[in-house]
This record gives C-alpha cells, structure tokens and sequence, in this order.
C-alpha cells in the first residue's frame, strides 16, 4: 500500500517537471510578447500575414496589411510574432502593467466602503413590529 503511493507521487512529480512547468513557462512568454503589442508594430498571423498594427482594442487588433493597404481585424491571439521583437522591453512593459493594476486595485479596496454588520438583526420572526414590515 505504501508503495503505491510512493509511486504515484513521485509519478505526479514527474508529470509536473515534464509536462506541466515547461507549458507554463512557454504560456508567460507568449503573454509577455503579446502584452507588447501595439499601434505601429509590424506583426506576422499564424495564416502568414505581415502586416502593421494601427489599433489595438483589448482582444482585437486592426491591421494594415502590406503593399496594399488591406484593413484586418484579427484577435490577439491570432499573432504568431512580432518582427524585431525585444523581450527585456516586453517584460518591462509587462511589468508596469501589473504595477499599475495593483496600484488601481488598492485604491479601490481602500475606497470601498465598509460593511455594516449585524445588518439583519431585527428582522427575524421573533422581533414583533420588524416582522411585519417583511
């Protein structure tokens, strides 16, 4: 019995080390050259378009595709790569993304007004005339 799950922990360790960490290291990096992206980047589609970006709309981006001057809108997702793509520079911008959403995010805890407690008291069957309002 000990040996059994022995087994299928250092089997679950395993499949963390092999499979699982690789896909998440590889899931943050496309995060990060994704986040990158926006009005003037020159981007290529995983259809094979070369195109320049000229807006960016949270999950769909407008393209201006070249010799032509075709406008696309595509997803996000729908970038392969970014041509002349720096990564210090991604993650930088990254960054200061996530710094900027905590900083917004603890001005509005902090504004947030406090709850009252004990809010129902009164209310319940045995309180006489509160009863009756419900």
């Amino acid at each position: 019995m000990g040996y059994t799950l022995l087994f299928f922990l250092i089997l679950m360790i395993a499949v963390n080390f092999v499979v699982v960490r690789p896909h998440r290291k590889s899931f943050n990096k496309r995060a990060i050259m994704l986040n990158s992206v926006k009005a003037g980047t020159i981007v290529y589609t995983v259809d094979g378009i070369r195109a320049e970006v000229d807006a960016v709309n949270r999950d769909v981006i407008s393209l201006n595709c070249y010799p032509d001057g075709v406008k696309l809108l595509v997803e996000l997702e729908a970038v392969d790569r970014i041509e002349n793509y720096d990564e210090e520079y991604a993650r930088h911008l990254m960054d200061a993304k996530i710094q900027k959403g905590r900083e917004k995010y603890g001005k509005r805890v902090a504004s947030r007004k406090p709850r009252k407690r004990g809010f129902m008291k009164g209310r319940g069957e045995d309180s006489g005339e509160n009863a009756q309002n419900l």
